[in-house]
């Protein structure tokens, strides 16, 4: 309908006037704008003035409400939400951004900000005399999903953000119990999906998305940044990395990536693997 045709109807039945813009537009197949335009004009033509539930004028008790007087009031826009509902934007003539009060209020919260600063000092969190178990396997690095019921992807990236979710779950659980005095990480195989895109025994190809520089470089970086981060975090008294790496599909390829691995993780002090 146009909105012609919508004030002639809001004329000729008012009770639509009562009704949400929102409800009005879809019933009558037109624009929002329209159906506001259209409920404002036949307000006027009937006389209709904007009422509350208590029968006072709705832009007068906007004004008591903020304990505004009228004469007080600079300007003052209206406009009518989706649901029907009359909303108003009010500027006072006495705002508090005068310039004297604007420059007392930055002059105060300056003040407030570049004071001296109590130092806080951290206290570290007790150990709770236990120890968390963490067993990741059958990671195949490498592989290239195809024909999944569950149409994921799994390439590098996926590998990076299911291993920072787990660095967050032990976080999580450090924040419940406090610091372990050893967190053991035990990777049970088959991290790497397969020398060559082969497995151990050879004589078929694997569907893989990564070559071996590829496949290496994604398990030494993910391992190492994962132990990294809990060292780094204070997350435990001792670290354990335990790893299997004479599996199937991994097999001397695993320990080759789980030398270097070692080799890097074993530089700092309080490091088991």
């Amino acid at each position: 309908m146009t909105k012609a045709e919508l004030v002639e109807r809001f004329v000729r039945k008012p009770i639509y006037i009562t009704n949400g813009a929102g409800f009005l537009a879809r019933i009558t197949k037109s624009s929002i704008v329209d159906v506001l335009a259209a409920k404002e004009e036949a307000r006027i033509i009937l006389n209709i003035p904007r009422k509350n539930h208590s029968g006072k004028d709705a832009y007068q008790q906007k004004l008591d409400t903020l304990n505004i007087q009228p004469t007080d009031v600079k300007s003052v826009k209206f406009w009518d939400n989706m649901q029907g509902e009359q909303r108003f934007s009010i500027q006072t003539k006495n705002e508090w951004y005068k310039k004297e009060e604007r420059d007392e209020y930055f002059e105060n919260l300056k003040d407030h900000l570049t004071k001296e600063i109590t130092p806080v000092k951290l206290i570290k969190s007790p150990t709770n005399k236990k120890a968390l178990m963490i067993h990741t396997s059958d990671k195949h690095i490498g592989c290239k999903v195809v024909n999944s019921i569950y149409e994921n992807e799994y390439n590098e990236g996926t590998v990076e953000q299911r291993m920072e979710q787990l660095f967050k779950e032990v976080v999580y659980l450090v924040s419940i119990y406090g610091r372990f005095d050893t967190i053991y990480f035990n990777d049970l195989g088959d991290a790497l999906d397969g020398y060559n895109g082969q497995t151990t025994r050879g004589g078929h190809k694997l569907p893989q998305n990564m070559d071996n520089q590829q496949q290496f470089d994604t398990f030494v970086k993910t391992t190492c940044e994962f132990i990294d981060k809990m060292v780094s975090g204070d997350l435990a008294n001792n670290y354990c990395y335990n790893a299997v790496t004479q599996d199937n599909h991994s097999g001397d390829f695993s320990y080759c990536a789980n030398t270097v691995s070692y080799t890097h993780l074993t530089l700092p002090t309080n490091r088991e693997v």
